[in-house]
């Protein structure tokens, strides 16, 4: 791994008082029966780089209206497959 940049990853957001956001293209909204009229918007792969930055970019400039209380949350998932043994451990402990 020669780049952070390079580091696919995934991410979900988990919102509250959900209301269709349009298109989206890099996201699916799957529905949160633990929160109120809750959703998560997920990646639908993994990203990295410039694509990343965008689809970030175009949920964001979206959510207007919801709720992020404290049953929500962000999760990333980090695409560890190309590490090498040192660069895993090396991501873990940071």
């Amino acid at each position: 791994m020669n780049n952070i940049k390079d580091i696919k990853v995934g991410i979900e957001v988990e919102l509250e008082n959900y209301k269709p956001l349009g298109d989206l293209p890099h996201w699916k909204v799957v529905p949160e029966n633990m929160l109120v009229n809750g959703a998560e918007y997920v990646l639908k792969k993994p990203l990295a780089g410039e694509e990343l930055s965008k689809a970030v970019g175009q949920l964001y400039d979206k959510l207007t209206v919801e709720r992020f209380s404290q049953r929500c949350g962000i999760h990333v998932h980090i695409d560890v497959q190309d590490m090498s043994r040192v660069e895993l451990f090396n991501f873990i402990t940071l």
